[in-house]
C-alpha cells in the first residue's frame, strides 16, 4: 500500500509539472518567433528617445516655423498684423493763456483732455525679397476715427500753442539782427499769435498757418510740407523703406531690422550708439529664442532712434503664454548727463534737459522733443516749470510683454510725449513768454491689450504643448525600449527551459524515465520481501 500511494503522489506531480511545462513551451515558442522585432523595436525606440533629446526636435520645428518665407505662418502672419491696435490721444489744453502773456502767471497751465482713440492700421507693401536672406518693405500706417469708443469728439475746440510760431522763433533766433527783423516783420504780417483756437480734428491732421505756406514756398529744403498737423508728421513715411532679416542664416534675427532706408543707421545721429537701428525691431516681431543676455532695441521713425529695452520681470503667463514685461531702459532719453554714451544725441553740442529726446532733424528742423508723459522720469525742473501735469507710472510708462522663444509681444503700451523745446527767443516777436521753456503739446498711447482668440490658441499650442509632447515621447520611448530590450534578454535566458522541455517530450527521456522508475520498483519488492520473512521479535 505504501508504495502504490508514493506512486500515485508521484505520477500527481509529474503530470502537474509537465502541464507547467508545456504551458510555458507554447507561450515561448509563440514569443520566440517575434524575437529578433522585439530587440529591433526596443532598440529602434532607444535610438529615437536619445536623437529627440540630443537634437530637440521642439526647438527644430520652431526654427523651421519661425524663418520668415513667402507663404510662411511667420511672415504672413507679420505680413498682415491682427492684433486690435488702438491710438489714444492726449492733448493739452491751455487754461491761462491770456494771464500767461500778460505776465500775470508766471507759468503755463494745463488741462489734459481726451483721449481721443483711432483705430491703427500697419501695412507692409511691396515685399520684395532679395539674396541675402533679407526682404524690402514699404512701411505704411492709416488712422480711423472709432465712433463707438470715443466720448469726446474731434470737433472739440481747444486754446493751444501756435507750433509754426514757435518753429519759426526758435530756428531764426540765432541768425543775424537783420534776418531776425525780417522774420518778425513776417510774424505781425500774417498776424500770427503765441495761441491758437483751434478743433482737435485740425491740431491733429491738417491745418493751414501762413507761415508754414510762406516757409514751404521759399524754403522747402527746411518745409516740405505747406499745412501743419501732429498725427500727420508722426505718420508721414513717405519715400521711406526698411530692410528685414527673414532668419534663414540666425533665425534670432527672424522680422528684426537690417537697415532703414538702406541704411543700418540713422543719418540723425553722429555716432553709434546713438544712430544704431540694424537688429532692432518695429514692434511685430522682436528677436526669438532671446535669452536675458539677448539686447532688445525698439524703433520708430516717430522717436527718431532704437530705443534699448530691459528686462523688468521674471517669467509671468499673460493669456496662458510664457512671457516677460520689458521698459525703456532706465536712462534712456538721458543727453549725456548721466549716461556719456548718450552724448551724441546733443544736436550741435547742445543738450537738452534728461528725459527729453531732440528729433528737431527727424521733424523737419522743428523744435520737437520727446519724453514720457507727464514728463514721467525727466529732470523734475520741467515739471516744475509748468502746472497741471502729473506723472504716474502705471498711466505712463510703456511696456511690452515678449514671449522670448518666438519673439511674439502677447501685450504693447508705447506712450510718448510730444514737446516744443524753445530756446532763447526773447527777440522774436509773440514769443518772448516762451524763452527756454518746454512746451507739452500731446502724449499719445498706441497699445494693444491682448492677441486675437485665434493666435493665442495657436500660440499656446506651439509654446506649451509642444515641448510637453516631446518630453513626454522622449520618456516614453525610453521605456517602452528599455522594457522590449529587456523582455528580449530574459527570454533569450529563459530558452534551455524550452530546450528541456523538447528533450522530455523524446523517446530517450521517457526510455530513461522508465528504467529510473522500473528500478525503484524493484527496490520496493524487495524491502517488502525482506520485511515479510524477518521473524518477529517477542
Amino acid at each position: 500500500m505504501h508504495f502504490k500511494d508514493d506512486r500515485r503522489n508521484t505520477d500527481r506531480i509529474e503530470k502537474r509539472t509537465m502541464v507547467i511545462m508545456k504551458s510555458l513551451k507554447i507561450f515561448l515558442k509563440r514569443f520566440r518567433h517575434g524575437l529578433i522585432w522585439s530587440m529591433l523595436i526596443g532598440v529602434f525606440a532607444l535610438v529615437l528617445s536619445i536623437l529627440i533629446a540630443v537634437f530637440d526636435p521642439y526647438r527644430l520645428l520652431l526654427n523651421w516655423k519661425l524663418v520668415m518665407v513667402e507663404g510662411g505662418e511667420a511672415f504672413e502672419l507679420w505680413k498682415t498684423p491682427q492684433a486690435a491696435v488702438y491710438v489714444k490721444v492726449y492733448i493739452f489744453n491751455v487754461t491761462n493763456h491770456e494771464e500767461f502773456l500778460a505776465g500775470i502767471d508766471k507759468k503755463l497751465r494745463f488741462q489734459e483732455v481726451g483721449p481721443y482713440i483711432y483705430r491703427e492700421k500697419m501695412e507692409h507693401n511691396n515685399i520684395t525679397f532679395n539674396d541675402n536672406g533679407t526682404f524690402t518693405i514699404t512701411p505704411g500706417f492709416s488712422l480711423r476715427w472709432v465712433p463707438e469708443l470715443n466720448t469726446v469728439t474731434e470737433d472739440d475746440v481747444l486754446i493751444l500753442p501756435n507750433i509754426a510760431l514757435l518753429g519759426f522763433a526758435n530756428f531764426f533766433a540765432d541768425t543775424s539782427l537783420i534776418t531776425r527783423m525780417s522774420v518778425n516783420l513776417l510774424i505781425h504780417q500774417t498776424k500770427s499769435t503765441a495761441f491758437l483756437r483751434q478743433t482737435v480734428k485740425e491740431f491733429l491732421f491738417n491745418y493751414d498757418s501762413p507761415l508754414v505756406s510762406i516757409g514751404h514756398k521759399f524754403l522747402p529744403s527746411w518745409i516740405s510740407f505747406d499745412k501743419l498737423g501732429i498725427l500727420d508728421r508722426m505718420y508721414d513715411l513717405t519715400g521711406d523703406s526698411t530692410t528685414i532679416f527673414t532668419g534663414s542664416d540666425d533665425v534670432s534675427k527672424s522680422g528684426t531690422i537690417d537697415n532703414y532706408n538702406g541704411r543700418p543707421y540713422l543719418p540723425h545721429w553722429p555716432s553709434p550708439p546713438c544712430n544704431q537701428v540694424s537688429g532692432s525691431s518695429d514692434g511685430t516681431k522682436f528677436p526669438s529664442m532671446s535669452s536675458n543676455d539677448t539686447e532688445v532695441l525698439f524703433f520708430s521713425k516717430t522717436i527718431c532712434r532704437a530705443i534699448p529695452m530691459v528686462r523688468s520681470s521674471e517669467l509671468i503667463i499673460h493669456d496662458g503664454i510664457p512671457v516677460h514685461k520689458y521698459i525703456f531702459k532706465n536712462g534712456s532719453f538721458d543727453n549725456g548727463a548721466d549716461n556719456p554714451e548718450n552724448k551724441c544725441f546733443c544736436r550741435y553740442n547742445k543738450c537738452l534737459k534728461s528725459g527729453l529726446m531732440d528729433v528737431t532733424d527727424c521733424s523737419y528742423g522743428f523744435p520737437i522733443a520727446l519724453s514720457a508723459p507727464h514728463f514721467y522720469k525727466s529732470d523734475p525742473s520741467l515739471l516744475n516749470a509748468v502746472e497741471g501735469l502729473n506723472p504716474v507710472e502705471k498711466l505712463h510708462e510703456s511696456h511690452f510683454l515678449i514671449n522670448q522663444e518666438s519673439g511674439t509681444p502677447t501685450q504693447m503700451y508705447l506712450r510718448m510725449q510730444i514737446n516744443i523745446p524753445v530756446g532763447e527767443v526773447s527777440t522774436m516777436a509773440n514769443s518772448e513768454r516762451f524763452s527756454n521753456l518746454v512746451v507739452p503739446l500731446v502724449w499719445s498711447e498706441i497699445a494693444f491689450d491682448t492677441l486675437p482668440r485665434h493666435l493665442l490658441i495657436r500660440f499656446f499650442v506651439y509654446l506649451n504643448f509642444g515641448p510637453i509632447f516631446f518630453v513626454v515621447l522622449k520618456y516614453l520611448l525610453l521605456v517602452v525600449g528599455v522594457a522590449f530590450v529587456t523582455l528580449t534578454v530574459i527570454t533569450s535566458l529563459y530558452m534551455t527551459i524550452d530546450n528541456e522541455l523538447e528533450y522530455r517530450e523524446s523517446s530517450a527521456w521517457r526510455h530513461e524515465n522508465q528504467t529510473l522508475m522500473d528500478g525503484v520498483q524493484r527496490r520496493d519488492a524487495t524491502r517488502t520481501d525482506t520485511d515479510t520473512r524477518r521473524p518477529t521479535r517477542r
